[in-house]
């Protein structure tokens, strides 16, 4: 699993990771509101303050050789994960 941190353009500090099909809970796998991505995983992407996370589901293979730019673009892209709702 890549793990890349990065800033925003207003200055947070982002980390982002992959979770594989392979690595996905099974008590995870039963939440209806994920069926789409366990086929291809997802990019989480959390602030390193912990106060803010989301999800790119589905995503590019290639996300860990990106630019930060890049990276800023995808976190634009992603689906704000409400407190709870994250494995």
């Amino acid at each position: 699993m890549a793990v890349r941190e990065f800033s925003d353009r207003t200055g947070r500090i982002w980390r982002a990771w992959d979770i594989r099909p392979q690595e996905i809970h099974p008590a995870t796998k039963s939440e209806d509101y994920l069926a789409d991505c366990y086929i291809t995983g997802w990019i989480v992407f959390e602030t390193k303050r912990q106060d803010e996370k989301r999800r790119l589901c589905p995503w590019p293979i290639d996300w860990a050789s990106r630019s930060d730019e890049e990276l800023r673009e995808l976190l634009n892209r992603a689906d704000l994960v409400r407190s709870g709702r994250m494995p």
